[in-house]
């Protein structure tokens, strides 16, 4: 093939692979959609260092295990959050023992998904979690698919943030209906 026409060539196929690429970048990504009726269920493991929730509050709750059900529909649902400020013992796998049996904390919760693209291009979505009886909103991420972290974002009155990692509350039964099993 001449130079000529490779150039000819080549310069005809730059608008098509530019109207390709514009096309592309201008469809919803699939990633974005919602599930409809999505509903999740989701326990951080036990924290042996308690953290502070509820700020506002004084001197505010602390707890080891949170945990949040919640029914979403369209990007947004209600659901409940519960702390347990229950300490444990543990043994050498990590497994919690003997507990305390104070009452949990249970709140009423709204949730609502806010549209900020994620940055690491995952096709993560973040939401917001708020009640009246919590001092601020707390900041859920859901990751695309189910075997990708799912998180909890808790900011004290100081602006520091806790990010606590969070798994389905099925995965946890089942490891404690194995455990009684002998």
């Amino acid at each position: 093939m001449s130079r000529r026409l490779r150039s000819a060539c080549c310069a005809a196929l730059v608008p098509t692979v530019a109207v390709v690429a514009i096309a592309l970048a201008a469809a919803p990504p699939d990633e974005d959609k919602e599930k409809p009726g999505q509903k999740i269920g989701l326990t951080s493991v036990y924290l042996a260092n308690a953290i502070g929730v509820n700020p506002g509050e004084s001197p505010g709750d602390r707890v080891h295990i949170i945990q949040l059900t919640a029914d979403l529909e369209g990007g947004s649902g209600q659901g409940r959050l519960i702390y347990n400020p229950n300490s444990c013992s543990i043994n050498e796998f990590g497994d919690t023992g003997i507990c305390t049996l104070i009452a949990l904390r249970s709140h009423d919760v709204k949730i609502r998904r806010l549209r900020q693209a994620d940055p690491a291009k995952k096709g993560r979505r973040i939401y917001s979690v708020s009640s009246d009886t919590l001092a601020k909103p707390l900041t859920l991420v859901l990751p695309r698919t189910d075997r990708e972290p799912r998180r909890i974002i808790i900011e004290d009155r100081n602006g520091q943030k806790q990010v606590i990692t969070l798994e389905p509350l099925e995965t946890q039964r089942a490891e404690g209906e194995k455990s009684d099993e002998k």
